[in-house]
């Protein structure tokens, strides 16, 4: 981690997120001379910290993998799923094939 105090932001600015983490250094540089300039500077460093946390998050989730007997279960019930479907069109032939024509 960078030694600047914010959680990860080494780490961030190693996978790309370096320009999100500089401007929330550089934001507060700027400085408000009315409340509505303090109030659109508290709301940039809150969205810029949202978008750097969704950052952070994207990249742990392409890390995970899925164990082996996860994908068991994800093929069993696709297989099941499409048995089901095949049971209800041969049930619906075998209606329409005994029901007298109209």
């Amino acid at each position: 981690m960078a030694g600047n105090g914010t959680p990860g932001r080494g780490k961030l600015a190693a996978i790309g997120g370096g320009g999100l983490a500089r401007s929330i250094d550089r934001g507060p540089a700027f400085v408000p001379m009315q409340a509505n300039q303090r109030l659109a500077q508290e709301r940039a460093v809150i969205a810029i910290e949202r978008a750097l946390e969704a950052r952070r998050n994207r990249v742990r989730l392409s890390q995970v993998e899925i164990a082996p007997i996860q994908w068991i279960v994800i093929v069993v019930l696709a297989v099941l799923i499409l048995t089901t479907i095949a049971f209800v069109h041969i049930a619906s032939r075998v209606i329409r094939q005994r029901s007298p024509s109209v």
